[in-house]
């Protein structure tokens, strides 16, 4: 989600709010940005085993 491209100190704000207004969104939100955070870290160690710096424009330009 839109969340997941947020600072870490946004993020963490974001997540305090939620949980004061509802506790089981709260945990949704904080279980769903550790996820994302997972996937963007494997997607990270993926272009490093291709060689590729950066995941942004620059890596679909190599393999364009």
């Amino acid at each position: 989600g839109a969340l997941s491209g947020a600072t870490q100190p946004v993020q963490e704000k974001m997540v305090e709010m939620f949980t004061q207004c509802d506790a089981d969104y709260g945990q949704r939100v904080r279980e769903g940005l550790a996820e994302a955070a997972s996937m963007s870290h494997d997607m990270e160690s993926e272009f490093a085993n291709l060689g590729v710096k950066s995941g942004g424009a620059h890596a679909r330009e190599e393999f364009a």
